[in-house]
């Protein structure tokens, strides 16, 4: 519950602030403008997002628009430093829930950050640290924040639900964090 309160006044916030940003910028026509640099950063995020459906982790991780040193950061988890370890770790993921896929995305952009809003949902199919699948199904909302350079690649990735909550609904066990 406090989960939802949490995102939602999040959400509210963001939604208010791009409204107010929105229209101070409106009149503007300059192509290397704030607003054209928060539309392309939604773009490339929304990308991102959209590569859960077709199950592709290369449409969702790609070289050409995320930094080497890219950064994931899961509440309640280590964060995994480097482009090939997020990879590695989201292979292991899609793997374990080949259906895990995110719908209604929505999307609010201030300077470098996007906030994304999505219902994400999975079934646990196959084994997964080190435990068998118990054919359970997830269903939970997330907001994940990426922060993008001027270049317009993914420096970080936050998310700001916990695995915990997934791993609940599917009966999987964490190990225990220092």
């Amino acid at each position: 519950m406090k989960g939802s309160l949490l995102f939602t006044f999040v959400i509210g916030l963001a939604l208010a602030c791009q409204q107010e940003k929105t229209n101070s910028v409106e009149t503007t026509t300059d192509p290397n403008s704030q607003e054209s640099k928060q539309e392309r950063n939604k773009r490339i995020v929304l990308a991102r997002m959209h590569g859960f459906e077709s199950g592709n982790v290369d449409s969702v991780i790609r070289a050409e628009n995320t930094v080497v040193d890219f950064i994931d950061r899961r509440e309640g988890s280590a964060p995994k430093k480097g482009i090939q370890n997020a990879r590695a770790g989201l292979l292991q993921l899609m793997k374990a829930f080949p259906d895990y896929k995110g719908t209604n995305f929505m999307a609010v952009a201030e300077g470098d950050d996007v906030l994304v809003y999505g219902e994400w949902s999975g079934t646990w199919k196959n084994d997964f640290l080190g435990q068998k699948a118990t054919g359970k199904s997830f269903k939970t909302n997330d907001v994940a924040i990426l922060k993008l350079s001027s270049e317009g690649k993914v420096l970080e990735h936050h998310g700001i639900q916990p695995f915990a909550t997934i791993a609940k609904q599917v009966g999987l066990r964490l190990p225990e964090q220092p």
